[in-house]
């Protein structure tokens, strides 16, 4: 089966276009967004090209959101994240990614959502209505990633960051991801739960995208990546 490309820690930072000790600071703030919805990639020593990819994301939404902020934001959508960057990959037209901000008029609480790609616009929960949205081009985060890889002289960001969308090994990669059943739409006060939710599945997602094994319904990966 095929997985995704296995990148050191440092690789991943210059093709981020950062560096350990900021991503060390970041992390001291609750402002790291890495791929598969971790937010403990600096202590990590392996690392997939599209944790570079959910750096540049959390990174171009930050105006809108303020950095830490866009992190949880990165980190709560990372399913939606790694969907748009196999789109990217294996569509010749370019990926967006857009997160959405919700609002319920009658007492101003609030909720988001985001799809990537082709997709359309969830159903808001009911009672909420658009107030604004951010979209962002995953595609050229991606050709961005691989800029800044070529000038460093890395290897290994040629390979697709993720399998095809249509493929059985997405499908695999994907799978805790599905089971978790994650929300459409996470209103603000459950933030915090709607982001275990996404690391808890991510961890096994990533598990498997980077060679592991995963038994179904396993809440921690068998094996460490």
């Amino acid at each position: 089966m095929t997985t995704i490309v296995r990148i050191t820690r440092d690789e991943s930072w210059l093709a981020a276009g950062t560096n350990y000790e900021s991503m060390k600071s970041a992390h001291h703030r609750h402002q790291v967004a890495a791929a598969f919805g971790r937010d403990t990639a600096h202590t990590s020593e392996w690392h997939t090209p599209a944790d570079a990819v959910a750096v540049r994301l959390a990174a171009a939404i930050a105006d809108a959101y303020g950095t830490t902020r866009a992190a949880s934001m990165t980190r709560i959508f990372s399913h939606v994240l790694l969907a748009t960057v196999s789109q990217a990959e294996h569509r010749s037209a370019d990926a967006p990614i857009c997160f959405v901000d919700l609002i319920r008029e009658s007492d101003g609480k609030r909720a988001y959502t985001a799809f990537g790609g082709a997709g359309s616009l969830p159903e808001p929960v009911e009672g909420f209505t658009v107030e604004r949205s951010t979209t962002v081009n995953v595609s050229f985060l991606i050709r961005a990633v691989r800029v800044a890889a070529a000038r460093n002289r890395l290897v290994g960001f040629d390979a697709p960051m993720m399998p095809a969308p249509d493929s059985t090994e997405y499908a695999v990669i994907m799978a805790p991801y599905a089971e978790a059943a994650l929300p459409d739409v996470v209103e603000e006060v459950g933030m915090k739960k709607a982001e275990m939710a996404a690391r808890g599945a991510g961890s096994l997602s990533r598990s498997i995208a980077m060679g592991g094994t995963v038994k179904a319904g396993a809440r921690k990966p068998s094996k460490a990546a």
